[in-house]
């Protein structure tokens, strides 16, 4: 199984370069990533699973990941979002079946990943948990190629044109965290 980590995109409404942000506060958020990074904690949920990893990023912030120790693959059509970058990981893949997570989702575990895992059959080409994490055919590439030529970048576009089967993750895990300061205020509300 090949595992890789969506860390590409510009973090525009993030601020910085999200999947290079760590924290250790007093949050729930802070404890699960222990002073790690967004994307070395992606990187660990992956690792018990894959036999290898690949990061993917925008050819601006591949450098940033080199110390990571796993390869960087960069998107080979660049500014179409999450496509672009599964597009390339899936034409480097050697396994059947990528393992895909996004840096942003810092509460996704091993065990959630695992249960996708458990859900492959022969008459399915991908299992989403509403886009990602995402466990797809290295053969879906064809399609996606097209999707990218057409200039449709929507993953549930793609999603569509092939046989997906969709999972549910516990809610916390389902959380993406784009905005930082939405992220702290949702906590604080929570809180209270």
């Amino acid at each position: 199984m090949t595992g890789a980590v969506l860390a590409g995109g510009h973090s525009s409404r993030f601020g910085s370069n999200k999947a290079l942000y760590t924290t250790a506060d007093d949050t729930s958020l802070g404890r699960q990533l222990h002073g790690r990074t967004f994307l070395q904690h992606a990187l660990d949920t992956l690792r018990p699973l894959c036999d290898e990893l690949l990061i993917s990023a925008i050819k601006a912030n591949a450098t940033a990941y080199g110390h990571e120790g796993v390869r960087v693959v960069v998107d080979e059509v660049a500014d179409c979002g999450p496509l672009g970058g599964l597009a390339s990981l899936l034409s480097e893949t050697m396994t059947p079946w990528l393992l895909l997570l996004t840096c942003d989702m810092p509460f996704v575990t091993t065990a959630s990943l695992q249960s996708m895992l458990e859900e492959i059959r022969e008459d399915v080409d991908a299992i989403s948990a509403h886009q990602f994490p995402l466990l797809i055919r290295r053969d879906t590439l064809f399609i996606l190629r097209d999707c990218l030529k057409q200039g449709d970048y929507r993953v549930r576009s793609f999603l569509s044109k092939i046989r997906t089967r969709y999972v549910d993750l516990p809610e916390q895990e389902s959380m993406n965290i784009n905005q930082l300061n939405s992220y702290y205020t949702t906590q604080d509300n929570t809180k209270n």
